[in-house]
């Protein structure tokens, strides 16, 4: 199995354990209720190059990744997710393309140092707080004067 989509309607519901086939390469969760403890397992997908979390309750308001997850990730969407604090650096994603975030209204900040990721081609805001889209300038403004190009692609929608 390559890709799987979980689309629950209906009241949060709480994912409990679950694993996940390690051929997995894009994966989709909508309007769950999850704790930090799955990130892990699901960041540790060898072949996992698409994720999106949309309408995700989590616990925690902080997302603070660890070591050695996400290694192929390519493109990962968080939409409508209750998270304020997202601590992450260039090391969390290596590979990471492509990032979309949709309606994070409560998300304060957005990590600078993804600045340091050589594959990053794109950045979408779309309904976010005005911190998030700052942030996300304030990166786009360090890649100029940090590395000279003009490569990184930021597109806010208000």
């Amino acid at each position: 199995m390559e890709s799987l989509k979980i689309l629950y309607c209906g009241r949060a519901l709480n994912a409990g354990e679950f694993s996940f086939p390690s051929s997995l390469k894009r994966l989709s969760l909508s309007h769950l209720s999850l704790q930090w403890d799955h990130i892990p397992t699901i960041g540790r997908l060898e072949n996992l190059e698409v994720l999106k979390l949309v309408s995700i309750v989590f616990e925690d308001t902080t997302w603070e990744m660890s070591d050695d997850e996400f290694p192929e990730l390519k493109f990962l969407k968080l939409g409508n997710l209750n998270i304020v604090e997202w601590i992450a650096s260039e090391d969390h994603m290596p590979k990471l393309e492509q990032l979309v975030l949709q309606k994070c209204e409560k998300l304060n900040n957005f990590p600078i140092d993804f600045v340091e990721i050589s594959t990053l081609q794109m950045i979408e805001v779309q309904h976010c707080g005005d911190s998030v889209e700052k942030s996300v300038v304030k990166i786009k403004e360090e890649e100029n004067l940090r590395f000279g190009t003009d490569d990184l692609k930021v597109l806010i929608i208000h």
